[in-house]
């Protein structure tokens, strides 16, 4: 399947956030590409990363109260969602679910591609079907890999190793 130039950044986006999916994922886009629906964006990021551990949500435009599927309320409680079920392909819209916000990624689109979303407020989300239930702005974790280091032994010059925990996914924990 070839993907268009849109998609191709996008793609490339997500994997420069997450190279790998470790644990269960939900990227959320808090700008709707074109070229991406809510509809076929599981199947995209289910495809992209050939993990079924792995979900997109993305922002969309409205203000329909009885629609609301995305809801970032206080960090106890993390992010309510839809989920979905099933394999690469086929997908079923699942019940909604509350996800902890250390598996979430918020990223924003544009033109030119999709980059780290590192603080959401509530004006971002303003235009939306999107309930920000939060009384500060949501501050996420960065997503770069961390370098951790543990001491190989006792010289002075102490060689350096990296930590076998230094995983996007773990560093974000």
């Amino acid at each position: 399947m070839r993907w268009s130039a849109d998609l191709q950044r996008i793609a490339a986006g997500l994997q420069a956030a997450v190279p790998r999916i470790q644990a269960p994922t939900v990227f959320v886009l808090t700008t709707r590409p074109l070229s991406l629906s809510p509809y076929n964006s599981d199947i995209f990021v289910k495809n992209l990363y050939r993990s079924d551990q792995v979900n997109l949500r993305i922002f969309s435009p409205g203000t329909d109260n009885a629609h609301r599927v995305l809801t970032f309320d206080i960090d106890q409680k993390g992010l309510y969602a839809e989920s979905s079920l099933g394999q690469r392909g086929f997908l079923l819209r699942g019940t909604p679910a509350w996800i902890p916000y250390h598996q979430v990624v918020l990223m924003r689109y544009d033109r030119t591609g999709v980059r780290p979303l590192g603080v959401l407020r509530r004006e971002d989300t303003q235009g939306y079907t999107v309930v920000f239930n939060r009384a500060t702005p949501l501050v996420t974790p960065s997503r770069k890999p961390v370098r951790r280091y543990r001491s190989s032994g006792g010289n002075s010059r102490a060689e350096r190793t990296p930590h076998p925990a230094s995983s996007p996914c773990a560093a974000s924990r």
